[in-house]
């Protein structure tokens, strides 16, 4: 047993339900993978995304302020996110 391969399976499987757009089952399987492996930047990105997109849609402070959790793990774990998003 493999917790990397663990959490890239389930980082995989939550861009797979993004991409099917099943927010609730891509938000589960995401953060599975962050659980597994907490210095996963791509799997908290795309939570935060998701988190802000939920967050666009309802107006919900709550999920601004998970989507800010989120993309602010992403960039500390790697910090190259921060320069993609500007360019």
């Amino acid at each position: 047993d493999n917790p990397g391969v663990a959490a890239d399976y389930n980082r995989l499987k939550g861009y797979i339900y993004i991409q099917r757009e099943n927010l609730p089952a891509a938000k589960e399987y995401l953060s599975k993978s962050i659980e597994i492996k907490w210095r996963d930047a791509s799997a908290h990105y795309l939570l935060g995304a998701i988190y802000h997109a939920e967050a666009k849609e309802s107006g919900s402070p709550k999920k601004y302020k998970k989507a800010e959790e989120e993309l602010k793990a992403a960039i500390s774990i790697n910090s190259r996110l921060a320069e993609a998003r500007l360019t």
